[in-house]
């Protein structure tokens, strides 16, 4: 032909769908090979050249003859006797190549008989024989291909093929004895086997649909994948002729039962089973538009359990009901009937002002189908949709001459309008609409509910748990009506819960009005705030304001208090209690807040608008400062980033008039008014300053700003009289006037109360008590029916003098200020310190103006912690005026105290406890850990430090402490025992005095205190004797005497003979500590020059493990334990080995060796096992140990494999003893060594079951011995799986068996060990790593492996294929194109795979499982691709469409091989016509030839830029380039030069060289052939509903192509819907 591309990869050759492997090509022709997988008859040609499409067709057609028959199995077949009514066919398949995957073109026949084709691919056709009632063998196997047109072209038979049928002898069905009419709902499916049959042999039952057994002649039948598996749960084989299982649902529709063996033989019975599911009567056929009618469905089929039969109604489709169905949820069932309940329909279309259709409306529909699809229990809703979408669930045929139900205008009431919509208890609410006729019952529901336009469909959500129908009934109003027509009802609003309400009219027969547009049902019902106490109060706040509602007001809301909300302008106020009529809440400080006022400005707007003459804020709030800094982002929405203005208003006390000096800097532009003056102004990006004199006393400032475009930021600073410039003192600024009224709101159950507060004039905000100032006035008015809050200079208590910098104890403290209050009740004052309440010991008033409070502070860990002091009928109290802490807050420092007790022994052993103060208490759980109480400063890292640990820590090596518990006040030290004796204090030593440091982590910062313990002699036991003879390491029963003193005499008495000992007595072998019990006393004495003095016995354990034993002795004065000491003298307890069963073992090691004798530890861990000389030693496994005997593993001795080599064996026999020889020696002999040379396959299906051959090296040792003296373990040794079924070849150097299923899963390579049960192990290199050995096996589900798909054939064309949670699967061919991949387990592409590996399929959705195709730290080594098909109209996946890959829930990670560099440069200018570049760098080492390159273009059009392929790779290291030779030749000119200026004496270089990038990657993502012509790719959509884990994507040097899809909304190449944080973690 004409117009092909040079470059064989860029042309396909097909014979319909199979490819044609092309060798060679040109522009003219193209050579290609027919593989094994392409069908034989006759076959179309067609040619297809990338960018180009498809050659023209010529209607050339290929003769293929490629038909082979290489087995079929089974071997035995059913005859079928001609006089039974119903018969047995028996399942073959025949395996081979060169078969048509339509199966409509295949004939199949056994011994003449055609057979029924029930599936078929290009290598197999599985069919039914149906047996001709004779017995014959070697029966000829014949498969013919035919064309389209029924003429056969390519046929193949084999002959002496090995299948036989027989009458007898093979298994059957005999009868059908359940009834042939069943309902779809599962139902007992019972069969009665043939007389050669046994029910033990049955695996499992299924129905088949669709199927014709009369239509045999070579007619494909149906498809052996439309089966209905039963689950086999209740599977029946008791009797040993009969079987039964209960069926899943099932559609209308005729069957026949199945019946699988154990062996893998499926026989089909020609009994017919009609399954039926019908609807015969619907009652009624319409109802109300919002919902509640009782539909009564009358039928058959259904299930007995209502939540297995779930109703759909058909209705128009919209973005609420993508699907077109609503649900019916069903509440009574029973086979014959279902009563279900409708549910609204409210629905909306997605639009540019609704693009989340959330502002659903009513709407009639037409008549839609009602069907009753059976499902399993327990599903939400979108499993609902699910089970309905899939159409083998079985649901109902309509036998009724009608099966429809409508939302029906004419039987909905309609709520029209509510007045008045906002409404108190006892007043008349009038509600008009329409069709009231029939309404019986006001209901007040919540404004979230379903009703009244709001309903955001269940299609939406995914919960688990079934969407209820509506929302709880606040209130049920009984009907009586004040007054009621058709088109009004009057009712009187009831006492009940404020809040915000939909009101719902319920019919007599419980169905339920609608609203007729958005909010036309809505009903606010506010509470009443009738008077408010503690309305005036501190600055700082804390004054508890109290808020009545009357009695014949809705109330607040008691259960949930969080419904309740309280504010004082914009300042919250917390709510401490509530009842149903009254609440009280703590009001914040209003000191540190400035009033912040945002407006969004129209694009363009400039300069200095009067922001101070602005009203109606899109935002108001409180800032702490003006200082902030909001970079590119704006103060939040509905304000944007740029064009916005701000306006901060602060008042401020000045000490004195005198100057002040403001520094103001902003981007864009800003303004300073101080009393309505405006004193200074400022551009970005200039610091502007002013000096003016202002007056003493409260000022008000007013900060003025707007924002053109890009980041923007304020700040304000100052300076008094001659001072420098600093931050202003912003913890002391008020938002408002001190002394003003501000508004109090309430919002319960979002409801704004309504204000009904009496006016009051001339209330005294002055006290007797307060303090004169001139710019507060000493009387209030307030006026109703608002309700308002006082901040007063006059009711704030203030500190005289600031609190003590540290409290380093509990002693008392004083606090003196001016506290207002004349009470010298000291339980009208407060002292916390972070939320911890301290005591106030007394109150002396000291004079009448400042009281002073002695305070016990309460015990916290050292740290800064944040103070209140609250004064009852005021609240907080200020710091200090002049002084410069925005807050009160005090540092507690460590303190630590001497022990209580001061000495102990040298070798520890003793605990002691330290007093102080600052500890960081211990938890219940034990951990030194303090938990911040105060919300306040819990996140003001920087001011306020949080305490984190404790620990205690020395500089003295060997010295071990930790603490044992503690409380504020007291640790408690455990000193602990100095194993490690003989390398720290000579035993003679004089005492020592050792330092000990106490540290208190503060978020980075230490506080420490120092204690001092001595270490004594005096404190120290010694022993005087101990035993040192051998013992037996049988000790039962056994006794030993000791003696030891201890210089600290006063501690002790003398005890007589017989009494309980002052001594605790130990011995230690290593870390291992075992008990010498019933210490008793044989005689001691008191001497004040040689102190307390004790002969003691005690009984050793049992049995002893052979060692050298350290004794440790801890004794027990009258008031404290003294401490630890030991005995110099170690006792010896002998090891003895006088056996040993193997004495020669295989150079791999691998031989388990048994030792007898006397003193092994029975705790195998605790033994080791040598094999040595002088110049080698190897560590045996230890597998199991008792006294008297040890088993061990022999090791691998490397160098034996050179030469026999002997190893002496010692044994370690206990955790701390010394390695003992044995007087035994082992021989690692190469002699008895086979050499593994491979294992194949090295990988299969973790069903087990898989044949592995393991090759030894013939040159070298054999496999002597018979079979049954090997075994083969896959996996780790004790944990891995044996292999069954082993055997040895002829000529012993071959090894098979068969694999067991591993438990549990594990999908990495593991070594395969070979042993010899009296030798060891074949040898196989290092098996530290599985990947470097030979003997290696790895368990993994292949795609290709039967086994995988449950005994079935893969997948095959147009199947979907769902992997299951739990399940891994590696794709190591290429299917056939399928319709869906849904992935709640996981898919791996085999980065082992040497050929492309390519799926292709519709969809793939990832929904709670993975897909990955290489990873980051290994990027996948070959070639993968994953094609998406389909064109615009093809159908849809909800929300995420066609053509892609979704990712719900789950990880997707496509990783390929990187391209170094991903882009370069040309070295020199390329021409029009040049059939080769040189680009600057060396790229041969990552690109390729055959790779897709593109080069820029160096004209002022875009278009000007090629791409080309690249045919030859040369690397020039001279120049340091790379020549890439192309397929074809430029058509433009691309620039490879760099351009300096003549007369530029700044060095401007203008690099004109034109970019060359490499576009091939080896995994690629691409959409199929028809993506271009329809403009419809494929795409990747991540998107996870709601607040469930996000999905996640990571994609690196991969490829995509034909992505992307036009004219729809949101089908972008690659796009994150919804998503919120993208980042792979």
């Amino acid at each position: 032909g004409e117009g092909f591309n040079a470059d064989p990869s860029l042309n396909r050759v097909m014979l319909d769908a199979t490819p044609c492997n092309i060798t060679a090509a040109s522009t003219t022709s193209i050579t290609c090979f027919i593989t094994d997988k392409t069908p034989g008859g006759t076959r179309e040609l067609s040619v297809y050249v990338d960018n180009l499409g498809f050659a023209a067709p010529n209607n050339q057609e290929v003769q293929v003859k490629t038909a082979f028959v290489s087995d079929v199995s089974p071997k035995v077949l059913h005859a079928n006797g001609e006089s039974a009514q119903y018969s047995t066919f028996t399942m073959v398949m025949v395996v081979g190549k060169g078969f048509d995957p339509n199966c409509t073109r295949n004939v199949l026949s056994i011994g003449g008989q055609t057979c029924g084709i029930v599936a078929c691919s290009t290598s197999s056709i599985t069919a039914l024989f149906p047996g001709n009632g004779t017995s014959a063998d070697n029966l000829d196997v014949t498969v013919m291909v035919m064309d389209k047109r029924g003429e056969v072209r390519d046929m193949y038979t084999l002959a002496d093929s090995g299948v036989h049928q027989r009458e007898d002898e093979v298994a059957s069905i005999a009868a059908l004895l359940s009834p042939s009419q069943v309902p779809g709902t599962g139902t007992e499916l019972v069969l009665q086997l043939g007389a050669n049959t046994n029910s033990s042999s049955v695996s499992g039952l299924a129905l088949w649909p669709s199927l014709n057994p009369e239509e045999m002649g070579g007619k494909y039948l149906t498809s052996y994948e439309d089966l209905f598996e039963f689950s086999g749960n209740n599977l029946d084989t008791s009797s040993s002729s009969i079987v039964s299982d209960i069926s899943p649902a099932l559609p209308n529709e005729v069957y026949y039962p199945v019946v699988h063996m154990e062996d893998g033989t499926t026989l089909v019975y020609t009994a017919p089973i009609t399954a039926r599911t019908a609807i015969t009567s619907l009652s009624p056929a319409a109802g109300s538009i919002g919902g509640r009618t009782m539909l009564t469905i009358a039928g058959t089929g259904f299930s007995e359990v209502p939540d297995e039969n779930v109703v759909v109604i058909g209705v128009p489709t919209s973005t609420t009901f993508l699907n077109g169905v609503i649900l019916c949820d069903v509440t009574e069932a029973s086979a014959t009937q279902l009563t279900c309940v409708t549910r609204p329909h409210l629905a909306a279309q997605a639009s540019a002002n609704d693009p989340m259709a959330r502002n659903t409306m009513p709407a009639p529909t037409p008549p839609g189908d009602v069907q009753v699809v059976l499902c399993d229990a327990g599903l939400n809703d979108v499993l609902k949709f699910e089970c309905w979408s899939d159409s083998e669930n079985g649901r109902s045929a309509c036998e009724a001459s009608v099966c429809t139900f409508e939302y029906a205008d004419s039987l909905t009431p309609k709520v029209g309008s509510i007045s008045p919509a906002r409404a108190l208890v006892g007043q008349e609410v009038t509600i008009s609409g329409e069709r009231f006729g029939q309404v019986v019952e006001v209901q007040l529901r919540e404004r979230t509910s379903h009703m009244g336009g709001t309903m955001h469909s269940e299609m939406h959500t995914d919960t688990n748990s079934r969407s209820s129908t509506s929302s709880d009934v606040w209130a049920t109003i009984p009907i009586t009506f004040l007054e009621r027509s058709r088109n009004s009802i009057t009712f009187t609003v009831p006492q009940v819960s404020a809040g915000q309400y939909t009101v719902t009219l319920r019919k007599f027969n419980d169905e339920l009005s609608i609203a007729n547009s958005m909010g036309a049902g809505n009903l606010e019902l506010p509470l009443v705030i009738s008077s408010t106490t503690g309305f005036i109060g501190s600055r700082e706040g804390g004054n508890p304001l109290t808020l009545t509602t009357p009695d014949s007001s809705v109330g607040f809301n008691v259960t949930h208090p969080e419904q309740n909300a309280v504010r004082i302008n914009t300042l919250p106020c917390e709510v401490v209690d509530v009842s149903s009529h009254q609440l009280t809440c703590l009001p914040g400080p209003m000191s540190g807040r400035v009033l912040a006022e945002y407006w969004q400005l129209t694009s363009g707007t400039s300069g200095f608008p009067a922001i101070e003459t602005f009203s109606s804020p899109d935002i108001a709030r409180f800032e702490d400062s003006v200082d902030l800094n909001w970079s590119g982002d704006g103060p939040g929405e509905p304000v944007r980033g740029d064009y916005f203005a701000s306006r901060f208003t602060f008042y401020l006390q000045l000490p004195a008039a005198q100057n002040y000096t403001f520094e103001l800097f902003c981007d864009d532009h800003c303004a300073v008014f101080v009393n309505n003056i405006r004193i200074l102004a400022a551009d970005f990006p200039q610091t502007e300053y002013v000096t003016t004199r202002l007056p003493e006393g409260q000022q008000q400032f007013v900060v003025t700003h707007t924002e053109d475009a890009g980041a923007a930021r304020i700040r304000l600073r100052w300076a008094i009289g001659t001072s420098s410039i600093k931050d202003m003192p912003w913890h002391r600024v008020t938002p408002v006037l001190s002394g003003e009224p501000m508004a109090i709101s309430v919002f319960v159950n979002g409801a704004e109360a309504v204000q009904d507060c009496p006016s009051q004039q001339n209330i005294p905000v002055k006290l007797p008590t307060s303090p004169d100032n001139a710019w507060e006035s000493e009387t209030v008015d307030l006026q109703g029916p608002t309700c308002s809050y006082i901040y007063s200079a006059y009711r704030t208590p203030v500190l005289a003098a600031p609190l003590p910098g540290i409290i380093s104890s509990a002693s008392p403290f004083e606090v003196t200020g001016l506290f207002l209050a004349e009470s010298m009740n000291a339980t009208d004052y407060e002292f916390r310190v972070d939320g911890v309440l301290g005591s106030i010991d007394s109150i002396v008033h000291g004079n009448s103006t400042y009281p002073t409070l002695m305070v016990t502070p309460p015990p916290l860990p050292a740290g800064k912690w944040p103070v209140t002091i609250s004064v009852a009928g005021f609240g907080y109290a200020a710091p200090v005026q002049q002084d410069t802490q925005s807050r009160l807050d005090v540092r507690y420092s460590l303190t630590v105290g001497n022990p209580v007790k001061p000495a102990g022994s040298f070798w520890g052993g003793f605990e002691v406890e330290v007093p102080g103060w600052g500890f960081v208490p211990s938890d219940s759980d034990g951990s030194d850990e303090y938990e911040h109480d105060s919300d306040e400063y819990e996140h003001d890292s920087d001011e306020y430090e949080q305490v984190m640990s404790l620990e205690v820590t020395t500089s003295n090596p060997g010295f071990e402490a930790t603490v044992v518990s503690a409380t504020d006040s007291l640790l408690t030290v455990r000193f602990s025992r100095i194993v490690d004796h003989d390398t720290v204090i000579a035993q003679d030593s004089s005492s020592r005095t050792v330092g000990w440091r106490v540290k208190v982590d503060n978020t980075g910062s230490w506080d420490a205190g120092q204690f001092q313990l001595e270490f004594d002699p005096t404190y120290t036991p010694f022993f005087t004797s101990s035993p040192s003879s051998l013992v037996s390491p049988d000790t039962s029963g056994t006794s030993i005497e000791l003696s030891w003193n201890v210089k600290a005499f006063t501690e002790f008495e003398a005890l007589p003979s017989g009494a309980s000992s002052n001594a605790s007595i130990e011995l230690q072998s290593g870390p291992n500590f075992y008990p010498c019990t019933a210490a008793t006393v044989r005689s001691s004495m008191v001497d004040s020059s040689n102190g307390y003095s004790e002969n003691t016995t005690c009984l050793l354990p049992a049995y002893l493990p052979a060692s050298n034993y350290t004794i440790w002795l801890t004794a027990t004065g009258t008031s404290y334990t003294l401490g630890s000491g030991f005995a110099r003298d170690k006792m010896d307890v002998p090891l003895s080995v006088n056996s040993i069963s193997h004495t020669t073992s295989s150079a791999a090691g691998g031989l388990t060796i048994t030792l007898g004798g006397l003193g092994f530890s029975t705790n195998a861990s605790d033994v080791v096992v040598t094999f040595s000389n002088s110049a080698l030693s190897y560590q045996g496994f230890v597998m199991s140990a008792s006294a008297t005997s040890i088993s061990v593993r022999t090791p691998r001795v490397p160098e034996a494999l050179e030469g026999p080599t002997v190893l002496d064996v010692f044994v370690t026999p206990s955790h701390g003893a010394t390695p003992q020889p044995t007087g035994f020696a082992v021989t690692f002999d190469t002699g008895i060594t086979p050499r593994v040379l491979s294992v194949s396959p090295n990988r299969g299906s973790t069903a087990g079951g898989t044949t592995i051959t393991v090759s030894i090296d013939p040159y070298g040792p054999q496999l002597d011995g018979s079979s049954s003296e090997y075994s083969v373990t896959v996996g780790d040794l004790g944990n891995g799986q044996t292999c069954s079924d082993v055997s040895i070849s002829s000529d012993k150097t071959q090894l098979t068996c068969v694999t067991a299923a591993p438990s549990p899963r594990v999908f990495v390579p593991q070594v395969v060990h070979v042993l010899r049960q009296d030798k060891g192990w074949a040898e196989c290199g290092d098996v530290s790593d599985p990947m470097a050995t030979p003997c290696r096996y790895q368990y993994i589900d292949l795609w290709s492996r039967r086994t995988t798909w449950g005994g079935n054939a893969p997948p095959r064309e147009g199947d979907s294929v769902f992997i299951p949670a739990g399940n891994t699967v590696l794709l190591d061919v290429s299917p056939p194109e399928l319709n869906a991949v849904v992935l709640q387990g996981h898919l791996e592409f085999d980065s082992s795979a040497t050929a492309e590996l390519v799926l292709r399929c519709k969809f793939i959705l990832v929904n709670g499982g993975s897909l990955s195709i290489g990873t980051a730290e290994e990027p996948f080594p070959g070639k993968a691709r994953i094609t998406l098909v389909g064109t615009p109209t093809s159908r849809q996946l909800p929300l995420y469409g066609n053509k892609v890959l979704a990712v719900r829930n789950g990880t997707v990670t496509l990783h390929g091989q990187h391209k170094t560099p991903t882009w370069t440069k040309l070295a020199v200018t390329a021409d029009v016509g040049d059939q080769s570049i040189e680009v600057v760098g060396n790229v041969s080492g990552t690109w390729a030839v055959g790779d897709r390159i593109a080069i820029g273009s160096s004209s002022v059009f875009g278009v000007d830029a090629e791409e080309r392929n690249v045919s030859r790779i040369e690397f020039n290291p001279d120049r340091n380039t790379t020549t890439l030779f192309l397929s074809t030749a430029l058509e433009f000119t691309h620039l490879g030069v760099v351009v300096t200026v003549d007369g530029d004496d700044r060095g401007h270089v203008l690099d004109m060289r034109a970019e060359v990038a490499v576009l091939s990657r080896n995994v690629v993502f691409e959409g199929d052939e028809t993506s271009a012509s329809f403009a419809h790719g494929a795409t990747i959509m991540i998107h996870t509903h709601g607040s469930h884990p996000r999905a996640l994507y990571q994609g690196e040097q991969i490829e995509m192509r034909s992505t992307g899809q036009a004219f729809q909304l949101g089908r972008y190449s690659l796009h994150w819907h919804l998503h919120g944080d993208a980042e792979y973690k």
